[in-house]
């Protein structure tokens, strides 16, 4: 970030500009007493800076046809400086400054951001118009949050900050526009959305695309994008070590406000069809019967393939094993010894054996999932194909998550949160 220069206040009651011409050696306390911040003394000041901040355009011309510097600046102190183009967007001559612009062949050779600032800090809107038009925006967001301090009943101030919507609008627009085909290359992947405070949604993804629709619990309904920022959050909240995670927030916003979509669950990128949405129950079997339920083989749920299970009859009843694949490692993980200490629950064309603190999902006695806490909870049609939410987190993953059937196989469908894949790091 170039030198960012804080007008206070009080720098708000500008003097009249000083008409001495000093030397090239010079040092000169600015009567423009916001630069610097401690309003120390910038040097050299020569006379370039002298005529402009005086307004001075024939003292001006005269120096640069004498081979003066037009693009001189002033050390400040602390890393700052000041500019001709600056001190002639204060000054009281509008010749002074359209004849620098005019004789600037690159926007870099001024710090413009500041240039805008100072015509701002004094409202001056013809100044501020003219330098916003030849470039200026591209770098005035470093006085963004300075602008918006004195914006109030300041119109050349209100002005720069509308150009610098603007083009932070132009710039979310590109962005979700290249998502988009981004997107478009994962159409069923759901996305985490949150409720904000405002009839709005929150969406915390690696890609923002330009509209998403989002799907709840009664309807879906469409939302366009409105902003994007970072946001930081603390990876392992209640350790001492605090990681953070520093991911993308985008603001979405639907044209009906906060729809009644009911519970919001997640989002899919652009406006697929979603239909027949019905919430799932499932009803409560009784205890297992170990004809059903054992095999000799482990099976590998959808999430790991590295860890297996399989139902055992045994003399105390029925014992869930797992195998680890890597290792060839069997430990017992469950004992159906206690009636009604692990239940059957079916949804068709689910099968959810709820054991304790764990769950295991199953579809026609093919194990889909082991979790903690998620079940599926409602099924719907996009654009033709159904899926199914689940609801909860999957070994304490927090991101939403679909199940679907193609071709005699399933299949889950996992976002892609900002959290994904680092929970082990809380290890």
């Amino acid at each position: 970030m170039r030198g960012l220069f804080i007008f206070t206040a009080a720098a708000l009651v500008l003097q009249n500009p000083i008409s001495k011409t000093f030397a090239n050696t010079s040092t000169h306390k600015s009567s423009l007493n916001v630069f610097p911040l401690n309003h120390g003394i910038c040097q050299p000041f020569s006379p370039v800076l002298a005529a402009a901040e005086n307004g001075n355009l024939l003292e001006l011309r005269k120096l640069i046809q004498a081979g003066a510097d037009l693009f001189d600046k002033a050390d400040c102190g602390n890393d700052k400086n000041i500019d001709a183009l600056t001190l002639a967007a204060g000054s009281n001559s509008m010749e002074t400054l359209k004849w620098i612009v005019s004789h600037t062949p690159q926007v870099n050779n001024f710090n413009w951001s500041d240039a805008v600032f100072m015509a701002a800090a004094k409202n001056k809107l013809e100044a501020v118009k003219l330098l916003m038009a030849r470039g200026a925006e591209l770098d005035v967001l470093n006085h963004k949050t300075d602008l918006e301090s004195i914006a109030e009943e300041n119109e050349a101030a209100e002005f720069a900050l509308s150009k610098i919507r603007e083009a932070h609008s132009k710039e979310v627009i590109d962005a979700g526009k290249q998502d988009d085909m981004a997107a478009a290359q994962n159409p069923r992947t759901p996305y985490k959305v949150e409720w904000g405070a405002k009839p709005a949604v929150i969406y915390l993804m690696d890609h923002s695309p330009s509209v998403i629709t989002m799907v709840g619990t009664k309807e879906s309904a469409t939302a366009k994008l409105q902003d994007i920022s970072e946001v930081c959050d603390k990876l392992c909240p209640g350790m001492e070590d605090q990681k953070e995670d520093c991911h993308r927030r985008a603001l979405y916003s639907s044209d009906k406000g906060k729809p009644e979509v009911g519970e919001l669950m997640f989002a899919f990128a652009g406006t697929p069809k979603i239909s027949k949405m019905e919430m799932m129950e499932f009803k409560k079997e009784g205890s297992l019967k170990a004809k059903a339920w054992t095999s000799n083989d482990f099976f590998s749920d959808l999430i790991d393939s590295d860890v297996g299970y399989r139902w055992k009859k045994t003399d105390e009843g029925l014992l869930l094993e797992t195998k680890n694949f890597k290792t060839d490692e069997v430990q017992p993980a469950y004992r159906e010894d206690q009636k009604g200490a692990c239940i059957l629950f079916r949804s068709s064309p689910f099968e959810m054996l709820s054991c304790s603190s764990t769950e295991l999902l199953y579809a026609d006695h093919h194990l889909i999932f082991v979790s903690d806490s998620a079940t599926p909870e409602i099924s719907f049609l996009m654009d033709k194909e159904k899926f199914y939410y689940l609801k909860g987190g999957l070994n304490y993953r927090n991101r939403p998550m679909l199940l679907t059937k193609t071709k005699d196989q399933w299949e889950i469908l996992q976002g892609e949160t900002s959290d994904s894949g680092k929970e082990e790091e809380c290890d």
